[in-house]
């Protein structure tokens, strides 16, 4: 089977991030979701928030 890029176009994300250690993947995994077409909207905790803007 060749592999094939997936395509999400017209395909809403509701992405939950918690300020878990994942919280850092998020940021990538929603660049990639919204890459491949699908429109993505975030809800993050306030722990989130801190960890995310300490990375940035």
């Amino acid at each position: 089977m060749a592999d094939k890029a997936l395509q999400l176009d017209g395909v809403k994300v509701l992405l939950g991030v918690s300020g878990g250690v994942a919280a850092y993947k998020a940021v990538d995994l929603a660049s990639k979701l919204t890459s491949a077409g699908a429109a993505v909207k975030t809800v993050m905790t306030a722990n989130a928030c801190e960890l995310i803007r300490a990375k940035s």
